[in-house]
């Protein structure tokens, strides 16, 4: 069992599964946290040209989802070249497998953080009205 599990992710597959990893927080925190063109930027948006992000570090997911998304087709038609003989070149298949499984590693964190901060964003706690809220209730009742 190990050993055909292993020639099949030998063969570049966790960089299929990686992309695919990432590939939806592209999606995930366009769709629901970016706008374009946003004039007003809070404290708690970042911006990446002129799109305008509401989530934390949404920036930074984006960028890295695409440059995951980009090294895992480029690494994965390498190892299926190489494999295959359709290009001569002369690749270390064992560092391409171990660079596939902390790229897959690393998608894995990728999602658990973006599906953290979700969860956290859709229960309000990073809400920044109410954080303003607590902060002048507090406020007025120390000083006040």
């Amino acid at each position: 069992m190990s050993e055909s599990i292993y020639a099949t992710v030998s063969q570049g597959d966790l960089y299929i599964y990686a992309a695919s990893l990432v590939g939806p927080l592209i999606f995930a925190i366009t769709s629901n946290y970016a706008s374009w063109d946003d004039e007003i930027v809070s404290p708690g948006t970042s911006r990446l040209g002129k799109l305008t992000f509401s989530f934390p570090y949404g920036t930074w997911f984006f960028i890295i989802s695409l440059i995951v998304c980009v090294l895992a087709g480029m690494c994965f038609g390498f190892v299926r070249f190489a494999t295959t003989g359709v290009i001569a070149a002369q690749l270390n298949i064992n560092n391409l497998f171990y660079f596939s499984v902390g790229i897959y590693a690393f998608s894995t964190f990728c999602l658990f953080c973006v599906s953290v901060y979700r969860n956290e964003l859709a229960s309000g706690k990073f809400s920044d009205a109410d954080n303003t809220r607590d902060f002048l209730k507090e406020w007025n009742n120390r000083n006040g």
